[in-house]
């Protein structure tokens, strides 16, 4: 939606895609990734592009709205790319990827990624990424294929019952 609003209103004043990127020291060809969505427009420049097109604060203010995900800013734009997905592949040589993790597994990641915080944090992240896990299941317009190897399974069985043990106490 930002990206055809940006294209009708530095049209209605003009400009070029590169006359538009000039004052922002950006490419045309930035401002073309902008219009068509497959950029994300940062508050520094949704300012500057309200400022040069006059249009009253409109893209300021979408922006922040847009920053208000519930995903980490490093994954926002990749998790919003996964939800219209027509296909994901990914190549994972240990980890569990996210769509398939458990809430166990899940919790233990980010524990031992982030040890110093709290429950209330580790809880919502869980909660975001166990909210993506349903597009594995979509079957018929979209396809998530699981390709396990028999070494992965006998590593991931042999994870699961390390994970059942209490700390502290050895395996029989």
């Amino acid at each position: 939606m930002m990206g055809a609003e940006l294209c009708h209103a530095r049209e209605r004043v003009g400009l070029s895609q590169d006359e538009l990127g000039q004052p922002l020291f950006v490419s045309g060809s930035f401002i073309g990734q902008l219009e068509a969505g497959t950029r994300r427009m940062h508050l520094e420049y949704a300012r500057q592009i309200d400022d040069i097109l006059g249009t009253n604060g409109f893209f300021e203010r979408n922006c922040m709205a847009l920053a208000k995900s519930k995903y980490p800013d490093h994954f926002a734009e990749a998790a919003e790319s996964e939800a219209i997905a027509a296909a994901i592949r990914q190549y994972a040589t240990l980890p569990i990827p996210g769509l398939l993790q458990t809430e166990a597994y899940a919790r233990a990641v980010f524990r031992a990624y982030r040890p110093t915080t709290t429950e209330d944090v580790i809880d919502e992240l869980v909660a975001a990424r166990l909210e993506r896990a349903h597009l594995s299941t979509i079957q018929q317009s979209r396809c998530c294929g699981r390709f396990w190897t028999r070494r992965y399974c006998a590593e991931r069985w042999a994870a699961q019952r390390r994970w059942r043990r209490p700390y502290g106490t050895s395996p029989r």
